[in-house]
């Protein structure tokens, strides 16, 4: 296999890499100067898109309403059973009991808080399926642990090595279609080709990035790994693939950053004149960090009382910031669509750590670098 180089950064992989690069010192920068606030946001938004990956990684469909109907209790995730993959409340919950140990204190709180407002129902047939589950995590432990052993290595040749230890697993490899029999919790189970559980690993290739200084919090990097860039037929396209891969998902994190900051201040504008024991702005970072909930949840994480929660909702509704969505005769309280787009004023910025030129020259970068990889926005 070879490996990437340090001084090829005017080649179409090199500036691939260099664009990654920039979006991961961009998001690391964005974090270290930011308010605990919008940390908060971003760390409740962080850990449900990681647990909505993990389960359509593992071959469950649904929406972003049903997932939120489901975590609250109101209804299966799916209405067909998926053809692979764990039980979706106990892969759910070994995830969250995952995160808690996360060496970030803002997401490891946040899963700590969200495992007590789990309330989906108990899967059916899941006799086996959370030790199996273990299994996967704790052998994408070791994975990992594998490519975090040499500190000093550039960050594409570590990503490099990283995805030469997922082609040699037997647990993360791509797989023949067929049937595997080692299941405990079903006799025969049709394993796609295309669907090893890389969940596990993208779920802990934070915490190396941030013990190798590459990211100061160690956020779950779930869209990280491609089973195309697992191929060693191509080694040149698989690098633009590993690099463009860790590129993308680092820009969809900076964005939910950006937002988390733009609801933040949106919140303190709006609810700023409450009184001091009011709690309705924790109501609606609850609401805009991790999405839609129903009442049951917000009184376990606020430690409320019904009557409270509804009074706290009751206010929001009245200043258009939170609306209902009734599925199984429960109301599922979700921020307003219409109302927390608030448009920034001429000129103002929203609290990212970098200047507009500095982001100019980002864009324009990553312009030149869709110009070399001959791509265009009409594709």
């Amino acid at each position: 296999m070879s490996e990437p180089h340090v001084d090829d950064r005017d080649t179409p992989c090199g500036a691939v890499e260099v664009n990654a690069a920039l979006m991961l010192g961009r998001l690391d920068g964005a974090l270290e100067h930011a308010a605990a606030a919008p940390l908060r946001l971003f760390a409740a938004r962080i850990l449900r898109d990681t647990l909505m990956a993990a389960l359509r990684q593992d071959g469950h469909a649904f929406n972003e309403v049903r997932f939120h109907a489901w975590f609250a209790g109101l209804a299966t995730l799916s209405d067909a059973p998926p053809r692979t993959g764990h039980p979706p409340r106990v892969l759910c919950e070994a995830i969250l009991t995952e995160v808690a140990h996360s060496s970030w204190d803002a997401l490891a709180g946040t899963a700590i808080a969200m495992a007590t407002a789990f309330l989906a129902p108990q899967d059916l047939n899941s006799q086996g399926a959370h030790a199996h589950v273990l299994d996967v995590i704790n052998d994408a432990r070791l994975v990992v642990a594998d490519d975090e052993r040499e500190r000093r290595e550039p960050l594409f040749i570590s990503l490099a090595k990283l995805h030469g230890h997922i082609r040699r697993s037997v647990r993360f490899a791509p797989q023949q279609r067929g049937f595997r029999r080692d299941i405990p919790y079903a006799k025969q189970s049709p394993i796609d080709q295309n669907a090893p559980p890389l969940w596990a690993i993208e779920l802990h290739y934070g915490e190396c990035l941030r013990a190798l200084g590459w990211l100061r919090p160690a956020l779950p990097l779930l869209g990280l790994l491609r089973v195309d860039a697992l191929s060693e037929d191509e080694p040149e396209l698989a690098r633009i693939k590993r690099a463009d891969a860790l590129r993308e998902t680092v820009h969809s994190m900076h964005q939910k950053f950006v937002e988390a900051v733009r609801l933040s201040a949106f919140e303190r504008g709006r609810l700023s004149d409450r009184r001091r024991s009011s709690r309705a702005p924790a109501v609606f970072e609850l609401l805009a960090g991790f999405g839609p909930m129903r009442s049951a949840q917000i009184e376990v994480l606020l430690k409320a009382t019904r009557l409270g929660v509804r009074g706290m909702v009751a206010m929001l509704e009245s200043e258009n910031l939170v609306e209902r969505r009734t599925i199984a005769g429960s109301h599922l309280y979700s921020v307003s669509t219409t109302g927390h787009k608030a448009v920034p004023k001429a000129g103002e910025t929203i609290g990212v750590a970098f200047s507009t030129d500095a982001l100019n020259d980002f864009d324009a970068s990553i312009a030149h670098l869709d110009t070399l990889l001959g791509w265009s926005e009409d594709e």
